[in-house]
């Protein structure tokens, strides 16, 4: 059975019992888990149940992630949706097939930046430093804003972060590029000695609490 026939098992077997199914969307890059039932479903789209705190994040984010458990292979699989419409009464999306998302595979906290909590991001390229808006930022990896084609894949470039406590000098290669308005998001792989982690990992947490806070002011 292939496996969009599996998922359509699965989604009238949570629908007709009334299950809750485990799904996942960001906020500003933090993730956001929850439970919703499905209210209905056909071959293109499908409607969950909406609560103000999925909604929030599915609406930022533009996709919805329900963890699927795949009978075949006796797992869990997340899977991808693509918001279509996102209400008080609903939320509905694309069928969610199974997702390949990178930020799935994320092995810490990546979330955006804040004007409230600020950052500064500067390269340092033949004796001169360019500031740079940051999206974006993890202990390992930061996402700057740049003009279209200054950096190509495997750059490699020495920075200089400056957060409210300290400063951070560190080097990294760039490994994507995303296009972001009229330019792009270049997202560099950090290489960081541990202290160094750590003043990025203190900013993250700051700002960690800031998100979380907005979410319960929101959504409740």
């Amino acid at each position: 059975m292939k496996v969009k026939e599996r998922i359509r098992e699965w989604l009238e077997e949570v629908k007709k019992k009334g299950k809750d199914v485990e799904v996942m969307s960001f906020f500003q890059e933090l993730p956001v888990k929850t439970k919703a039932k499905v209210i209905d479903f056909n071959e293109k789209f499908v409607q969950w149940e909406a609560s103000p705190k999925l909604c929030l994040a599915v609406q930022d984010c533009g996709k919805l992630y329900p963890v699927f458990f795949d009978k075949q292979y006796s797992q869990n699989r997340t899977l991808e949706g693509n918001m279509v419409y996102c209400g008080k009464d609903f939320i509905e999306t694309t069928f969610p097939l199974p997702s390949n998302d990178p930020k799935l595979q994320r092995k810490s906290v990546r979330i955006t930046t804040s004007p409230n909590i600020p950052i500064e991001v500067r390269v340092i390229s033949k004796g001169k430093t360019t500031l740079f808006p940051v999206r974006d930022i993890s202990e390992n990896g930061i996402g700057i804003i740049a003009p279209k084609e200054l950096f190509k894949y495997g750059d490699k470039l020495k920075f200089l972060i400056l957060t409210l406590e300290k400063r951070v000098e560190a080097e990294g290669t760039v490994v994507s590029l995303e296009p972001y308005e009229d330019k792009e998001k270049v997202g560099v792989k950090l290489e960081l000695k541990e202290r160094e982690k750590e003043t990025l990992r203190k900013y993250i947490s700051m700002r960690q609490r800031e998100i979380l806070s907005k979410i319960r002011e929101i959504a409740g």
